[in-house]
């Protein structure tokens, strides 16, 4: 219960900060160009400096051991959650939409929403283990997730793929952890400088994208509650069911459990607007889950805690 609450109060204050954002936008001191200027800050430069940080530490069997773990749970964990909104969003109304839908309901906000709350919660282990999940992600999203929004597996980006700014910095991350190369401060000091900015400039940027949208008519919708309730309880309650039993480290499971359990994030509307969806509609399912999580993730920590 106690997890829980912690989850709860950080969960407030990085809605606070997206307040800022939202406030920010609805004034008008910054609008859509710098907003898309600080995503692509935080995209290739503040998020890889996070997690190059956490890579900045002894060799140890046992972080190894969880790393490995964390990336055998986030490819489960999305070769569960593929089939399953397959499932659930059948091909039954408009095809562009449903696909938008499938994409908002596997693919969550583990970078700017989750990570900042992990590294609240864990520290460095978390993005340490965190790492691995968004790894996956990035992987998955710019390969299924992109074949699946175009409706066309050709435009799967190899070179895109390999040049994603996460897979080198989780590669170049790995090559200092394994090797154990002996970095200066003159080195290490700004890389940590430029990570601390990740929660702020992250939950900014969300309050900016929101101030764009109706967020009245989001929420007088209905169909976007059903895409919510199954980005955010729905997939995290079948991650749970098998991750409250694994006899592996808390801070993994619960670094994974909190990647699951994060609202949509914001690639689907990146995706959507270069695949000529409705981009329009993925900002609101952003905005709702968003909003909706500062309740379902204290409540999935919640229900974590009960079976431990």
């Amino acid at each position: 219960m106690e997890l829980a609450a912690t989850v709860f109060v950080q969960v407030v204050i990085m809605m606070l900060l997206i307040a800022v954002g939202l406030l920010v936008g609805r004034l008008g001191i910054m609008d859509g160009t710098g907003r898309r200027q600080i995503s692509e800050l935080l995209l290739y430069v503040v998020t890889p400096a996070v997690i190059v940080n956490a890579y900045f530490r002894e060799f140890d069997a046992s972080l190894l051991d969880g790393l490995l773990w964390s990336f055998l749970l986030a490819v489960v964990s999305h070769a569960v959650m593929i089939p399953l909104a397959s499932l659930i969003f059948l091909k039954n109304r408009k095809e562009g939409r449903v696909r938008l839908e499938r994409f908002c309901a596997i693919y969550s906000n583990c970078g700017f929403m989750a990570l900042p709350l992990v590294q609240s919660l864990l520290g460095e282990n978390g993005v340490f283990y965190a790492s691995a999940y968004i790894t996956v992600f990035n992987l998955l999203s710019w390969t299924h997730g992109t074949a699946l929004l175009s409706g066309d597996p050709k435009n799967v980006g190899v070179k895109r793929l390999l040049l994603n700014p996460i897979v080198i910095s989780v590669a170049v991350g790995l090559l200092v952890f394994f090797c154990q190369i002996p970095l200066p401060q003159v080195l290490t000091r700004p890389v940590g400088f430029i990570a601390d900015l990740n929660t702020p400039l992250a939950m900014i940027t969300i309050g900016l994208s929101l101030s764009e949208l109706n967020l009245v008519s989001a929420f007088t919708d209905r169909r976007f509650y059903g895409v919510a309730a199954v980005r955010l309880l729905l997939m995290p309650c079948a991650a749970l069911v098998f991750l409250r039993f694994l006899p592996l480290a808390e801070a993994v499971l619960l670094t994974t459990l909190i990647e699951i359990a994060c609202p949509t994030g914001a690639t689907s509307v990146m995706w959507s607007t270069k695949y000529g969806l409705d981009a329009g509609y993925a900002s609101k399912i952003v905005s709702v889950s968003t909003i909706l999580s500062v309740i379902t993730i204290p409540f999935v920590v919640f229900l974590f805690q009960l079976g431990r």
